[in-house]
């Protein structure tokens, strides 16, 4: 159900996060009728339609492509899904995952960012700093783009440390395949993660939104080599939702 809502409605939309307080559950939104979501308030007319017109056929056959990828899924409706990103007002109505899920909630995970284009330097003190942190027993997430997410990455498992990859892209998606071997790295010492289904192409505006997850999840957010306007600035500012915060190297 949750699948559904995601397809209905679109990943990134405050409209599901809506739906789901106020009838309780991914399922009951589904179940509610016309008249009821008439009712919420919550709903354009154009949004109505494109409910009453999507069938759940559509979210039956994800849930099935993810079973043959031996993907997981987690919604709302699940114990595990962390409760860090209720704190968000878009969180996912779904996501798919390959690997182990983590504990989120009673793990100290830290967000680590920054330019695809990075010196050998910031290179060099994304993976020292990565690698500190998962000493210290932090898990590291980060975006699994070249540059400074590749550095956040590698230098966690050099350490032996557990790191997640935000997925901007389907999981099974044959794009920035230079690091498909480190997806596969990804996998077997955390889990890699999307809130889009498999095979969704990596489109341009997938990314800011993809970038709400990395700092919903984490307690805090290290910022490596970014420009000033950048999306990697901007994913340090909300992390962790309240209480959370970003801080440069």
């Amino acid at each position: 159900y949750g699948v559904w809502l995601q397809q209905v409605l679109g990943e990134g939309s405050r409209k599901a996060p809506l739906l789901i307080r106020y009838f309780g559950s991914c399922r009951k939104v589904y179940e509610a009728d016309d008249i009821e979501l008439r009712l919420s308030g919550l709903l354009t007319p154009a949004e109505l339609q494109k409910f009453a017109q999507t069938p759940i056929d559509m979210a039956e056959e994800i849930v099935e492509a993810c079973h043959r990828l031996r993907y997981g899924i987690i919604t709302p409706d699940d114990e595990n899904y962390p409760k860090r990103l209720l704190n968000i007002p878009d969180f996912p109505a779904a996501l798919y995952y390959c690997g182990e899920w983590p504990d989120i909630d009673n793990e100290v995970v830290i967000g680590m960012v920054g330019t695809r284009i990075a010196s050998r330097y910031g290179f060099t003190a994304a993976t020292e700093i990565a690698k500190d942190l998962a000493a210290c027993g932090a898990i590291v997430i980060s975006g699994g783009a070249r540059g400074i997410d590749t550095a956040a990455h590698q230098g966690t498992i050099l350490s032996g440390g557990k790191t997640i990859a935000v997925l901007g892209c389907g999981i099974n998606t044959r794009y920035n395949m230079e690091n498909e071997g480190l997806r596969k790295l990804i996998s077997v010492n955390g889990a890699l993660i999307s809130e889009y289904p498999p095979g969704a192409p990596p489109l341009n505006y997938h990314f800011p939104v993809r970038n709400r997850l990395i700092s919903g999840l984490a307690l805090g957010v290290v910022v490596v080599e970014a420009g000033t306007k950048s999306g990697s600035r901007n994913t340090g500012h909300p992390a962790g939702g309240p209480g959370g915060g970003g801080f440069g190297a």
